[in-house]
């Protein structure tokens, strides 16, 4: 028999496709399925395809919650229902696989993608933008002349549009960093910021130049 709960590795995480059942029902098989081996499952980023279901804002909370739970985190509901998809993007999620949402920032041209984490003391420069598949630890770096977005937590610091290019930004689906820069403007996320992603109330965040300092907004 096809198991209604499916977990699939994909380039942007991993994909938990639900099957035909009631949702308490998938919430309990998906439990059982992550207490299994919860340490392979810790760190990942979640995005799970609810199909024909229509959530509320609670369902999707306390999935997201759940998973918190496991060391993992919901970044995308996929669904066939609008009304389900407006609900994940009020609450700041992706509704669409495929990178979509980063490539909308990036420019076309000399573009570094990596999927990969940054750990302590790693630092990674590019003369370009860099789109990140991964986290980004405390104590690493990443420093480029173009935009950055980071398709995990940026935990570490980030330097865009380095040295002196003001229109450059920075995304990140967990924006946690301690320090932060765009062309020559400094900024640091205040502590309170940082704190919302253990609260399960950070939003992909986006920071940019306005009015001469770094302004922060939901993605």
């Amino acid at each position: 028999m096809r198991p209604t709960v499916q977990i699939k590795g994909t380039k942007e995480g991993l994909l938990i496709v639900l099957g035909p059942g009631l949702w308490s029902s998938m919430m309990a098989e998906l439990k059982e399925k992550l207490d299994a081996n919860p340490a392979f499952f810790r760190g990942a980023r979640v995005a799970i395809s609810t199909g024909t279901r229509v959530l509320e804002k609670e369902d999707i909370l306390q999935t997201g919650e759940m998973l918190s739970n496991y060391g993992m985190f919901l970044w995308a509901i996929i669904s066939d229902v609008e009304e389900t998809r407006k609900t994940a993007k009020r609450l700041g999620l992706a509704t669409e696989l495929g990178l979509s949402l980063a490539s909308r920032l990036l420019p076309a041209a000399n573009v570094l993608v990596l999927t990969k984490t940054l750990r302590s003391g790693q630092e990674l420069e590019h003369r370009g933008s860099v789109l990140l598949i991964g986290d980004v630890n405390p104590g690493a770096r990443i420093i480029a002349s173009e935009s950055i977005v980071v398709w995990g937590r940026l935990r570490g610091d980030a330097h865009a549009g380095y040295p002196d290019k003001d229109d450059a930004v920075i995304a990140a689906l967990g924006m946690e960093a301690e320090a932060i820069a765009i062309g020559g403007t400094p900024a640091v996320l205040e502590k309170k910021a940082r704190a919302r992603w253990k609260e399960g109330k950070l939003r992909p965040t986006l920071a940019r130049i306005e009015d001469g300092r770094v302004v922060f907004s939901e993605w």
